[in-house]
């Protein structure tokens, strides 16, 4: 199961709060992150202010990301794509390793102050700098590994990024407590805007694998400037002791379960990079990226949103029961539908981006039955981590990584002399079958002993959406016999109509709540 992806923001009704809560010692602590003071929220009701504007943030993420992504993917090579995603692999570990340490306990805990700021801040920049010490001074050796010289100067240009990351997760975090989803929709939408026409440039100049170094260093630079422009908070030199012992018991848990999900996740790059080269990881990280945005827009703004709101309800536990199944049972109704069309559309989505891709066709579609159990993994990691339950999750993912492991060191092996094409599809397959493993044990040690709720009942709720998404499948691959004399594009959109259409009417004869919102729309 993937944990990895829970983070991010939400927003109080579209506009940020007052001056005097953009600081927690003006208040003495952090605002309520989900209600008015005085007032409380009905049980089981989500907070749609926030879970809007985080769709609001997603959506435009996933906008700008998914255009420079296809353009660029047209000018760029799975070569080029694979040294990039070699490199990416120990930033993105020192980038979450920052989120899932004081950060994250600074989110989860009801009073902070300054002084928890202060630690969460310091200890966090220090790890940073020193994440990035380390990776620059390995990069000849982790070239070497890889037998891909280039990794040398990619890996020293990123190092950076890795303190840029470090310096914005504590005035982020304060964000996320306010729910001040607005100021984060913008930080994010300008970097994403600014970084993309950065790497379409160079990937059109050619600049090769320096167009998506260039992108990457943009887009941290101006997040980190729009943070800080975003909070008057700043870090203040104190004694940090005290307070990071008080931090310490969640954030070792929540490492933990960093650690654990790092290794599931990226096992394919740390050691598959090694034995199939550049070549076969660069085609799996480019369609899994693919999927990933796509997941984003299904599940990322829910899972923003559900910890902070799960955190605030469970001292009662019926509220945090009631909530907590509305989160799952919409998560479901969104992606699962999704990746149903992602299926029957991937490959044609492939031979449209242009020939270097196509060999990934078979994988993109296994990638897709595994990202509708990593579409769950977030709202799962935040239903247990708002139940103060970290330690329980560490301890699946722990479990999950070691399956990772050894599940991709066999594929390795077996599949060590194939094409590029069977080394991705491998992967994928290994990567679906540890995905579903680690999603069904979490599911079922959640109803037990989180939610205390029936296993089947939460599994029920789910069943509208997986219908939906065979219905779009079957569809789609059946239309695109009728569909081989038209142009790449025009038979891409066609399937992905039929598809999404059938889905739709499925979702819409089985969830009355969708049927009556279609009522609602065409009777306008």
């Amino acid at each position: 199961m993937t944990t990895d992806r829970l983070s991010t923001p939400t927003a109080d009704a579209g506009a940020d709060p007052p001056a005097a809560a953009d600081r927690a010692t003006h208040a003495g602590d952090a605002p309520d992150a989900t209600a008015e003071p005085g007032t409380t929220r009905a049980a089981g009701r989500l907070p749609r202010a926030a879970v809007l504007w985080s769709y609001v943030l997603t959506i435009g993420r996933f906008g700008t990301t998914a255009a420079v992504t296809v353009i660029m993917a047209r000018f760029l090579s799975p070569h080029e794509y694979g040294v990039m995603a070699l490199a990416m692999v120990w930033v993105t570990f020192g980038q979450t390793l920052a989120m899932h340490g004081p950060g994250q306990a600074v989110v989860q805990r009801e009073d902070v102050d300054d002084s928890h700021f202060d630690a969460a801040f310091w200890s966090t920049l220090g790890t940073g700098a020193a994440l990035a010490a380390v990776f620059a001074v390995g990069a000849p050796l982790w070239a070497a590994l890889n037998d891909t010289p280039d990794l040398i100067r990619v890996s020293l240009v990123l190092a950076p990024v890795m303190v840029l990351n470090a310096m914005v997760v504590v005035p982020d975090a304060i964000l996320r407590r306010q729910l001040r989803f607005r100021s984060l929709s913008v930080r994010w939408l300008v970097a994403g805007l600014v970084s993309g026409g950065v790497g379409v440039l160079g990937a059109v100049l050619g600049w090769g694998v320096w167009a998506l170094v260039a992108q990457q260093v943009v887009m941290s630079v101006i997040s980190a400037v729009g943070v800080w422009i975003a909070v008057r908070w700043r870090p203040g030199f104190r004694r940090i002791g005290p307070a990071l012992r008080e931090l310490r018991k969640y954030s070792l848990h929540s490492l933990s379960g960093f650690f654990a999900s790092f290794v599931a996740v990226r096992t394919d790059a740390v050691l598959l990079g090694p034995i199939f080269g550049p070549v076969a990881i660069g085609l799996y990280r480019f369609v899994t990226r693919i999927a990933e945005m796509v997941n984003d827009i299904a599940t990322g703004g829910l899972a923003q949103v559900a910890m902070p709101h799960l955190s605030r309800e469970a001292a009662s536990q019926a509220e945090f029961t009631r909530s907590a199944i509305r989160y799952f049972h919409i998560g479901t109704l969104v992606a699962f539908p999704l990746f149903g069309v992602m299926f029957a559309t991937g490959p044609l989505f492939l031979r449209w981006i242009g020939p270097q891709w196509v060999a990934a066709g078979p994988a993109f579609r296994v990638i897709c039955v595994a990202m509708a159990a990593v579409a769950l993994g977030p709202i799962i990691s935040a239903i247990y981590q708002a139940a103060g339950r970290p330690a329980m999750l560490a301890a699946i993912s722990w479990g999950s990584a070691g399956f990772t492991v050894v599940s991709m060191l066999i594929a390795g092996r077996l599949f060590h002399d194939s094409g590029p094409g069977t080394q991705v599809l491998a992967i994928a397959s290994t990567f679906a079958i540890v995905q579903w493993t680690g999603t069904l044990i979490a599911l079922m040690l959640m109803s037990a002993q989180v939610v205390k709720g029936s296993l089947l009942g939460i599994v029920r709720t789910s069943l509208p959406a997986v219908g939906a998404a065979i219905g779009a499948a079957v569809a789609g691959l059946a239309v695109q016999p009728l569909l081989r004399e038209l142009d790449s594009f025009l038979a891409l959109a066609a399937t992905g109509i039929v598809a999404g259409a059938v889905a739709l009417a499925v979702l819409a004869a089985r969830e009355r709540e969708v049927s009556s919102r279609l009522g609602r729309l065409i009777r306008r």
